[in-house]
């Protein structure tokens, strides 16, 4: 019997984990990679959330795809992550260090390999976001 092959089309399709990094501002820095997953509501934005309100956030778009080896890798993480971060300064948000960028992608996609698709089969789009969650009033 012929082994049927999935149609990878473009729509939505939640991964089971996501990974985030909160900064502080009484210490200036951000907190260490926090991997959960996605269903997970502590996660969620509060409704006071500055990005909410105020449309402070940026975002970014890449791609993690297989090798015929077997292997993932990333589409110019690190140019994803320099942008990421002038595009924080420009709205006046303290920065993601571009070193965490990149080691939050790698453990994002290694906790999600299941979804990065076979080789020459498609990739795993990958929407890096953030969004200042400081409360309002």
């Amino acid at each position: 019997m012929a082994e049927e092959k999935k149609t990878l089309g473009f729509e939505i399709n939640p991964t089971k984990y996501i990974v985030y990094s909160n900064f502080n501002p009484k210490v200036k820095r951000w907190s260490d990679l926090i991997l959960r997953r996605s269903d997970d509501k502590d996660s969620w934005l509060s409704p006071m959330s500055a990005g909410l309100n105020y449309a402070l956030a940026v975002f970014e778009g890449m791609k993690a795809f297989r090798h015929k080896s077997g292997e993932i890798f990333l589409f110019r993480p690190r140019d994803h992550a320099q942008r990421f971060a002038r595009s924080m300064e420009g709205l006046l948000m303290p920065a993601l260090p571009p070193v965490k960028f990149v080691d939050a992608l790698h453990l994002l996609v290694k906790a999600n390999a299941e979804f990065v698709p076979e080789y020459c089969q498609g990739s795993l789009y990958i929407r890096p976001i953030a969004w200042g969650n400081d409360k309002l009033g």
